[in-house]
């Protein structure tokens, strides 16, 4: 029908069911662009059940791939840093955009502002793939900025936690 209003993206993740690989590589496909107003965000997931995927947590390059940056359950690790949302612990993957400090600073004055129009946009995609997909999504905007930079992995001086959201099969 074309209207977005009409598209019921956002929904509860079900907290049994995996994501297929494949789905997962076409939102990612779909979320690389390159980037508008700062290429200081990184993209970071949280991967709890994505079926021919080892539990972890990844950095998604441009050149469509992921490195997995710790190997292990960050189910509950993902769940407390974002304020104990169900939506977060219970979800297939999580994308966690982050920013380099460093380029964020060397744009100046508007470094700040485009850094967080720029994770919109990443989010944003990331949501609309998941829901061309047929999967839940949920973007989440609490959490604790030093859990967060734990769970990735990362000096928090160095990289400055953003986003979360989380994807799964519909209930």
């Amino acid at each position: 029908d074309g209207e977005v209003g009409a598209v019921d993206w956002v929904g509860p993740v079900d907290g049994a069911g995996p994501v297929g690989l494949e789905q997962l590589s076409a939102i990612l496909a779909g979320m690389e662009q390159p980037a508008q107003l700062s290429a200081a965000v990184r993209t970071n997931i949280v991967v709890n059940r994505v079926a021919g995927l080892t539990p972890g947590v990844y950095r998604y390059l441009t050149q469509h791939a992921l490195v997995r940056l710790r190997a292990g359950d960050f189910s509950e690790a993902a769940h407390s840093a974002a304020l104990s949302q169900d939506v977060i612990g219970d979800a297939a993957a999580v994308l966690v955009l982050s920013a380099d400090r460093a380029q964020l600073l060397a744009q100046g004055a508007r470094g700040y502002r485009h850094v967080l129009l720029e994770a919109g946009l990443v989010g944003e995609r990331w949501l609309l793939g998941a829901a061309a997909l047929g999967l839940a999504a949920c973007p989440v905007g609490a959490f604790y900025d030093d859990e967060a930079a734990a769970l990735l992995g990362a000096d928090p001086k160095q990289h400055w936690v953003l986003h979360f959201a989380a994807i799964g099969p519909r209930p």
